[in-house]
């Protein structure tokens, strides 16, 4: 059923957004992983190829308005 879903996540490197991240990645749905942190999405992608055999896209994305 999750096969060949993406998920487009903000806030990805914290709190909801990686629990999500990582939840959606348990279930077999690849996920884009954005947050302003490119280093810690890119060990988190790490993580999720590892223990999930899925296909996470690390970007770098600020969403602020300043």
């Amino acid at each position: 059923m999750s096969k060949n879903k993406v998920a487009f996540i903000t806030g990805a490197s914290d709190g909801m957004g990686k629990a999500t991240s990582f939840l959606l990645s348990e279930l077999g749905i690849n996920v884009v992983l954005a947050a302003r942190r490119l280093e810690v999405m890119e060990n988190f992608a790490d993580q999720i190829r590892h223990n999930f055999g899925t296909d996470p896209l690390p970007l770098k994305v600020d969403v602020t308005n300043d």
